[in-house]
């Protein structure tokens, strides 16, 4: 009958093909996204437009107030990505200035080589990175964490001072050392491999707020990996630390709010 409805069946979708590209539908593919492949071209403005996306909801952005943005370059692997994403980000979508989201970029590198006395500092390459992007650069070594009035309140509050003892705390703060003595001595009295992760960790985070503030920037951007989040999950679990995974996994934290 007419006024019955028609149920039409349009059978299973066909099987993506793994010899051409999903977006184009041209081009041999090169990299696979779960389970969908895309040539290079489509896989940068794929990746390009994702990250857009999570920015602005994440940030609400707008031109009217513009903030400034600080990021954290290792010059690993994901950190060079998030570079690229972020020149990207203002030179391919808002090329005339009235239109940019963000009023100003600075690249901090934290210079950890002090710790590893046969690897050479990577900052010069880094600085390369960045000089090529058009972006400020900063450089900060991890010892000049000493270098400021509040280097003893620095270890007074770091959740790792419980590995180290009171009396090395004190000498690390009134000792006339340099700064690199200090910091050495510091991780020296830390025994533990998994407390001096911590600790590096946490006077890396110490040094980037502080860079942020004197660059005046209100936003820190960090390039972590899914990978890194799981690693950071099982071992927070495992010290008794789940409760701040809300905290440490969203997209956005207060951390220059104080």
């Amino acid at each position: 009958m007419c006024d019955q409805p028609t149920t039409v069946s349009l059978g299973r979708q066909p099987k993506r093909s793994a010899n051409v590209c999903y977006k184009c539908n041209t081009a041999k593919p090169a990299v696979k996204i779960r389970h969908t492949f895309y040539c290079q071209p489509c896989f940068l403005i794929a990746f390009n437009n994702k990250f857009r996306s999570r920015i602005g909801k994440a940030f609400k952005l707008s031109t009217t107030k513009k903030p400034r943005v600080l990021l954290a370059l290792s010059g690993g692997s994901a950190s060079r990505a998030l570079l690229d994403l972020v020149s990207n980000f203002s030179r391919l979508d808002y090329e005339k200035e009235d239109k940019q989201k963000f009023e100003k970029f600075v690249v901090c590198h934290v210079d950890e080589s002090c710790l590893f006395p046969n690897s050479a500092s990577n900052a010069a390459k880094i600085q390369e990175y960045v000089d090529a992007a058009g972006i400020e650069f900063s450089r900060v070594g991890l010892e000049e964490v000493f270098t400021s009035d509040d280097a003893g309140h620095v270890l007074e509050v770091s959740p790792q001072s419980s590995f180290i003892s009171g009396d090395v705390r004190a000498h690390v703060v009134a000792s006339d050392a340099s700064p690199l003595d200090k910091l050495l001595a510091l991780f020296t009295a830390t025994k533990k491999l998994s407390a001096q992760e911590d600790l590096l960790g946490h006077l890396r985070s110490t040094l980037l707020l502080r860079e942020a503030r004197r660059h005046n920037c209100t936003l820190v951007l960090l390039g972590d990996t899914c990978t890194r989040l799981a690693i950071r999950v099982i071992t927070m679990t495992s010290r008794g630390r789940g409760a701040a995974l809300p905290v440490e996994l969203n997209d956005t934290s207060a951390w220059l709010g104080g």
